[in-house]
């Protein structure tokens, strides 16, 4: 793929959004003193962006250049070397007109289309102290991406139709428009949970998270089916034991692991393999701590 040369644009206008949400905490009251305490959340958001800063993108801008010339036209951002004799045999019987290589897509930062999102989030807490058993705590943490749609502009909207009536192939990967969630780096659900028990000078804690599964829309089959990227399940586990040290204070020792299961991020397109804005590609990895009170 060709690279892309990104240029400024002096009529660009400042991005504006309004951000509006509802939720509420519950916290009852009735149960037993042996039931422990907990708090219910939750929340209901919603964010619609106008005039997002973004590129057409270089992708996009090639597929644009292919359907142009199916049409007898051309996209003028796609820059050439003259064709050569084999790219002239390489189109010969097409009925398209032959091309040089692509050396680089010239692009710029335009102010996009309308972005809308949604979503709900929802959180348990539950603390039970001073058993004879110790104490535990428990925080559960959910979130649920509910709409995540950008108007797509007329050139993005143009190749959508074009790959829908069979002029382009169905396995092009054409991004930045449409519904996007479950796509790329936004996953529909994220669930993280903790567990907390502690009894007189030791502490143990655990924390997991799961990441649902998403469609790598830049790497797509011949049929236009995306690749899946897989969801995730990770864990944290550490260890801690605190004691009087003199003149040092209150000392804390703590041993723990990261990533327990030393789970890969989940294959994807792109430079790594994986998509960074989601997953850390941190294998499992141990460590140790010492904290001091004075």
């Amino acid at each position: 793929m060709a690279t892309a040369q990104c240029s400024g644009n002096s009529d660009l206008k400042s991005e504006t959004s309004d951000n509006s949400s509802i939720g509420f905490v519950f916290e009852p009251k009735f149960l037993p003193p042996g039931a422990g305490h907990f708090t219910l959340t939750a929340d209901y958001w919603e964010i619609k962006q106008r005039g997002v800063v973004g590129v057409f993108g270089e992708g996009n801008a090639l597929t644009l250049d292919y359907l142009m010339r199916l049409q007898g036209t051309t996209n003028s951002n796609v820059v050439r070397l003259a064709p050569t004799a084999d790219d002239i045999a390489r189109f010969a019987g097409t009925g398209i007109a032959p091309v040089g290589q692509e050396v680089y897509v010239s692009d710029r930062y335009d102010n996009l289309n309308p972005q809308q999102f949604k979503g709900v989030d929802v959180g348990l807490m539950w603390q039970l102290r001073d058993t004879r058993a110790g104490s535990f705590s428990v925080d559960i943490e959910a979130a649920r991406l509910l709409k995540y749609y950008r108007d797509p502009s007329a050139g993005i909207q143009a190749l959508l139709d074009a790959r829908a009536a069979g002029q382009i192939n169905a396995g092009v990967s054409i991004t930045g428009g449409g519904d996007l969630v479950r796509q790329n780096g936004a996953p529909a659900t994220k669930v993280s949970a903790s567990l907390t028990w502690s009894f007189d000078q030791f502490t143990v804690g655990a924390f997991t998270r799961y990441i649902s599964s998403m469609d790598d829309t830049n790497l797509l089959a011949t049929d236009g089916t995306p690749w899946v990227v897989e969801s995730q399940v990770t864990g944290n586990l550490y260890g801690q034991y605190e004691f009087e040290a003199g003149n040092l204070g209150r000392t804390s020792v703590r041993l723990g692991a990261n990533n327990i299961t030393n789970k890969q991020p989940p294959l994807a397109s792109g430079t790594y393999g994986y998509i960074g804005s989601v997953y850390q590609p941190y294998a499992r990895y141990w460590y140790a701590s010492v904290g001091m009170k004075f």
